[in-house]
């Protein structure tokens, strides 16, 4: 997978927490209240390198005595932080629900709608969409990046969706094209992302994963909610 250096260091901005394979070993990126770490995962423990902030760590953790910058053109990048396609989709649906409110109250145009109605009844299934999509062939897209304006764009919308769902329900979905690697324990998603969902009560679903209650908590490590 390509890899850019500048995409790692961003990710760690969001609160990644991503593995990295060189040559046959992995390596963990991790970090508490005080210090972030660098270590060999299946290692011996006194392997663990220790540093003050994210960047400290970017530009003086070591493999075999080599700066990891020097020979990150080696180095995989796990944890699903890069990708092809991102494609981040709200839906509010339920039975006949009226578009034009919709549109109105959530401020933003939807990408699509669709009504299906049932046979024999005066039930119409409606779906309303916002769907922010964008492909990159490289496979250089930052999930977390790409998360975070998406949550940038929904924010202080929430009171809306909330009132909306009274009356249907609401789905968060995130759909990632080109990279196996997908873990929501990785942080492949940004905080924003993660406070927005758990503010309207939704879980997220990536690809197959779904993400709500304690898991948003997990992502968060208590520290956003």
């Amino acid at each position: 997978m390509k890899n850019n250096y500048d995409y790692l260091r961003r990710e760690l901005t969001h609160g990644m927490e991503p593995v990295l394979y060189y040559h046959g070993r992995e390596y963990w990126i991790s970090y508490d209240e005080t210090k972030w770490y660098f270590m060999e995962l299946g290692g011996e423990g006194s392997n663990s390198q220790k540093f003050d902030s994210g960047d400290d760590l970017l530009d003086n953790a070591k493999i075999d005595g080599k700066l990891l910058s020097e020979i990150w053109g080696d180095v995989i990048l796990l944890g699903g932080s890069v990708a092809s396609e991102v494609k981040i989709i709200l839906i509010l649906s339920g039975n006949n629900l009226d578009f034009d409110e919709i549109t109105e109250k959530m401020g933003i145009q939807p990408t699509k709608t669709t009504e299906t109605r049932i046979p024999e009844t005066e039930f119409c299934f409606c779906e309303w969409y916002y769907i922010a999509f964008t492909k990159d062939e490289d496979k250089a897209l930052s999930i977390g990046e790409k998360t975070a304006e998406f949550a940038r764009i929904m924010a202080g919308k929430e009171e809306a969706v909330n009132m909306l769902k009274s009356g249907g329900m609401v789905r968060v979905a995130l759909m990632i094209d080109g990279n196996p690697f997908i873990n929501t324990a990785n942080f492949v998603l940004s905080p924003d992302f993660c406070v927005f969902a758990h503010k309207i009560n939704t879980p997220i679903v990536v690809n197959a994963y779904r993400v709500r209650g304690d898991g948003l908590r997990d992502i968060l490590k208590n520290k956003y909610l």
